[in-house]
């Protein structure tokens, strides 16, 4: 099941996807045979972040194991509901981030959808857009997936907003995002 998604004014997605590019060419190289950011780990998933303007663009992909326990296409009736109510919660923009109430955003787009790479691996991956009145006064994000899928372990965010940017990992014990 996929969410419906509203297609973004372009040239502000291309903004976003730019800076998004830009900040990873800012991240610390890892040298040769170190661990790499890989967005298949069980247990971690990635979180990016950006603001053009007053939109805030928010991308989550993790593996399927982290929130439904399983990979492989679900092969009973309780599998199969298991990845509806993940999409069903994943698409639920406030049950899995808590935004600073005075930047007053609201929801203007969400897509959720589980996808299958190579090998067989399957993975969720979720976006929104947030249209906020005063972005200038978002100074945290609490990030709540940590609570609704307790197999997460670890989140690498990477964040740019305007005169800031963030890389940092989140975990249970620290889950928020401070953005000032």
């Amino acid at each position: 099941m996929i969410l419906p998604f509203y297609p973004f004014n372009m040239t502000r997605q291309l903004a976003l996807i730019i800076n998004l590019a830009a900040l990873a060419l800012l991240l610390p190289v890892k040298e040769a045979g170190s661990a790499t950011l890989d967005a298949h780990v069980h247990g971690s998933a990635i979180l990016n972040i950006a603001a053009d303007g007053n939109i805030l663009f928010v991308e989550f992909e993790s593996p399927a194991a982290n929130i439904v326990g399983f990979e492989d296409e679900p092969r009973t009736t309780a599998q199969t509901a298991g990845i509806e109510a993940a999409i069903s919660l994943l698409g639920n923009f406030e049950r899995v981030f808590h935004l600073s109430a005075s930047a007053d955003c609201k929801l203007d787009a969400a897509s959720v959808k589980q996808t299958t790479e190579t090998g067989g691996h399957t993975e969720f991956h979720a976006e929104y857009q947030l249209i906020c009145e005063r972005i200038e006064k978002l100074g945290a994000i609490e990030v709540l997936l940590f609570d609704n899928f307790p197999a997460i372990e670890d989140i690498d965010v990477q964040a740019i907003f305007p005169g800031n940017q963030i890389a940092i990992e989140l975990s249970p014990a620290q889950p928020v995002i401070k953005l000032k």
